[in-house]
């Protein structure tokens, strides 16, 4: 599988598939994922993950094997919920003085069967160089778990899981 941007970082993310090495590509599709510079890893167990930035920063799971279903994270939230109030990411430019505040530039990086580090910025975009800035570069280890629910939720006519209000683990 092959994921790109297509157009502005706002447009739905397009995805082929090869299975000769990459000869041969499928028609392309579209994916629920929008942003800048995709990166796209797949675990040992089959998840498969693909993490976006601009606009925001989000984290994508697919755990069906040709990542048909998606699940979200939202990245610059839990950053936001994370990180002292000047490194926050303002994805908003007018609420961030007029900049863009991160690039949205990410990088996934398996450690084992299923641990990785997301790698991600909060790099201004549209710095003019005479405005100080808090660039920074982040990561963050994850461990993807995958449970019997999510399992059932990718099967077809499967009900989706009720959700609880309990701490969300991927």
């Amino acid at each position: 599988m092959c994921v790109g941007q297509v157009g502005s970082f706002n447009q739905r993310l397009a995805r082929a598939y090869s299975a000769d090495g990459g000869k041969n590509w499928s028609l392309v599709d579209q994916l629920p994922a929008v942003g800048v510079a995709p990166c796209l890893l797949q675990l040992k167990d089959g998840t498969t993950l693909l993490s976006t930035g601009r606009p925001g920063l989000t984290l994508w799971l697919a755990v069906d094997a040709r990542a048909q279903k998606w699940q979200n994270v939202d990245l610059k939230q839990f950053h936001n919920g994370a990180a002292p109030l000047l490194d926050h990411i303002v994805a908003d430019p007018l609420r961030a003085g007029g900049l863009q505040q991160t690039t949205g530039h990410t990088a996934l990086i398996a450690t084992t069967d299923n641990r990785l580090l997301l790698a991600y910025d909060r790099v201004a975009v549209d710095d003019p160089g005479d405005v100080p800035t808090s660039d920074r570069i982040f990561t963050v280890e994850l461990t993807v778990r995958r449970t019997v629910e999510a399992e059932r939720s990718h099967e077809p006519g499967a009900e989706p899981a009720k959700s609880k209000k309990s701490k969300r683990r991927f």
